[in-house]
């Protein structure tokens, strides 16, 4: 009987420290994912969704033109949405936040931070989504439009040498 608890005595400790170690496994895999998905919900609340609705006329109207894009001119996504316009015959102005001051005020106006922003009369593209670039420019191209004033780039001017 001696024999029996000397040689399976030492295979306990072994069987704890494996039931230690698969719950420490758990409690690792389990905390990291629920981090990950935290940070994904608060990145999540905290990001404009890509299309918003509202009344935006006042931007269009003191650009001068029914689309205006908010950009910068070293925003890779800016010049997505720039070649994506120009490929699809979009007329636009094109505001460059980070070389008119008025056009950084539109960006506070909208009440964002990031670019590129897509405006219309009542809607708003955040980033570049093809998908909802063909949506807006199409209600908004068959509009016709008289600005009273004119400011920002037109699009047939280059933005960036």
């Amino acid at each position: 009987m001696s024999s029996f608890l000397l040689t399976s005595a030492p295979f306990i400790p072994m069987k704890r420290l494996f039931f230690v170690l698969a719950i420490l496994a758990v409690v690792l895999v389990a905390g990291f994912g629920s981090g990950m998905a935290l940070t994904r919900i608060a990145r999540w609340i905290s990001e404009p969704p890509a299309l918003r609705e509202g009344d935006y006329r006042e931007v269009i109207e003191s650009v001068g033109s029914p689309i205006v894009l908010l950009s910068t001119t070293t925003c890779p996504w800016c010049e997505k949405t720039r070649q994506w316009l120009r490929d699809n015959n979009v007329t636009y102005r094109d505001c460059l936040v980070d070389q008119d001051e008025f056009a950084g005020g539109l960006l506070d106006e909208v009440g964002v931070k990031t670019v590129p922003q897509l405006v219309t009369a009542n809607q708003i593209v955040t980033g570049y989504n093809v998908d909802l670039l063909n949506q807006v420019t199409r209600d908004v191209q068959t509009l016709e439009w008289t600005p009273a004033v004119v400011r920002c780039n037109p699009a047939s001017t280059p933005t960036q040498q």
